[in-house]
């Protein structure tokens, strides 16, 4: 090397462990801007020759939020297992193999908490936990706070009371009664739905297990709600022989994310019964997270593969469409390759060359973005250079056509 690498990225220091290899540290100061960025590495050699590496990394100073808090259900009786469900905005601490510590819980009240309650199961961004009814005193149990860490140390003591019940699905209150009327056969037609044609209608359906109480218009029973939102009963539902079909079609105005479907039924004798299913509304299209060619630089012969990651699943591989003759590789994600030359008849002259998809996602929500080129939704990777001209010589010009050893013939000269 020259010198060591250079790493343009704040202000860094370098040690050089070994011939050709290099260590950088750097320690963020906290005034870096939040999210992604890159890391580049620039390098040349002593002929003067230069190089260059990028990593995407990012910053994080910020701690978790809770987006969803709550029992489901939150009443039970004996012989009932509680589960409650903890969502964050962003992955959480430890290793999804290991249930051993799970966010911290406090309770409001001393004499109504739940020292039992386990953790059954974690995703990266929630916590699941289990709590068997099984001689538990009747009475509400109420969570007053969690402590939360994400995946970079970054932690916050939450206090349940304090959020927004327009932006935190909560439920925090778990009521043991051991007489309660029970909600079966709970099903939703779907459990992701968007505003788009086709993906925007709900179909509930439910029965009780015992007789209920008048349903009145200021109490309403059954009562069914979406996202915390009451469906009007006459309007929206109907009851056969016991069974209730409910019917909800999405407008685009609800909250997008993570919701409820609940049902709340209440018995003759005043005892409530709940239950309740997740579901998950969505109105964005999906976004291109990286997009990756190689190689970068081509020649006559080559095949180029072009490799693309999404924020989410796709409905089916999205449909490419470029200057160039790229065609989807079976078995494989979302990737597509075309061999420079295969098509005489293809241009490879006019470069840049254009890359868009359409992108469309299990519900629906489609848009068309440029991958690479001009628009404002491309530079999410580096364009792809073509050189497909092979190069020419002319042919030489000498002082003759024909040599020997004799003088005057043996010098050989343009």
């Amino acid at each position: 090397m020259n010198q060591g690498p250079s790493l343009l990225a704040g202000s860094t220091s370098a040690t050089a462990c070994a011939e050709h290899a290099y260590v950088f540290t750097y320690t963020p100061t906290g005034e870096e801007t939040e999210g992604y960025t890159f890391l580049v590495i620039e390098a040349s050699d002593v002929a003067g020759n230069r190089t260059d590496a990028t990593r995407e990394m990012s910053f994080d100073f910020s701690p978790p939020e809770l987006t969803l808090i709550a029992f489901n259900p939150p009443n039970v009786r004996e012989g009932m297992t509680a589960t409650l469900l903890l969502t964050a905005n962003e992955p959480l601490a430890g290793s999804l193999d290991d249930l051993l510590a799970p966010p911290d819980l406090r309770w409001v009240n001393d004499d109504f908490s739940l020292p039992l309650l386990h953790a059954s199961g974690r995703t990266e961004f929630g916590w699941e936990y289990k709590w068997p009814i099984q001689g538990t005193p009747n009475g509400t149990y109420s969570i007053e706070f969690v402590i939360l860490e994400d995946v970079v140390g970054n932690t916050q003591t939450i206090t349940v009371s304090d959020l927004d019940a327009a932006q935190v699905t909560k439920a925090p209150d778990l009521t043991v009664d051991s007489l309660v009327p029970e909600v079966l056969s709970f099903e939703l037609s779907t459990t992701h739905l968007s505003a788009q044609e086709g993906f925007n209608t709900l179909e509930i359906s439910f029965s009780v297990s015992e007789a209920i109480a008048q349903s009145t218009l200021e109490d309403q029973n059954p009562l069914v709600t979406l996202g915390g939102a009451p469906l009007d009963l006459e309007e929206a539902c109907d009851e056969t022989e016991g069974t209730y079909n409910c019917s909800v079609t999405i407008s685009g105005q609800e909250p997008e994310g993570l919701s409820l479907v609940q049902v709340q039924v209440q018995d003759l004798a005043g005892n409530y019964g709940y239950a309740s299913q997740p579901l998950i509304i969505d109105f964005t299209a999906p976004s291109l997270l990286s997009a990756q060619l190689s190689p970068e630089s081509a020649k006559l012969g080559d095949e180029v593969v072009l490799s693309l990651t999404f924020d989410e699943a796709l409905e089916s591989t999205p449909a490419l469409l470029s200057d160039l003759p790229f065609e989807a590789i079976a078995d494989s994600q979302y990737s597509y390759s075309f061999v420079v030359g295969k098509d005489p008849d293809v241009d490879l002259s006019a470069g840049p060359y254009n890359f868009d998809v359409t992108i469309t996602d299990a519900v629906g929500n489609s848009h068309t973005i440029s991958i690479f080129g001009e628009s404002s939704d491309g530079g999410v990777g580096a364009g792809l250079q073509i050189d497909a001209i092979a190069p020419s010589l002319t042919p030489p010009v000498v002082n003759a056509d024909r040599f020997s050893l004799n003088d005057g013939h043996n010098e050989i000269s343009r």
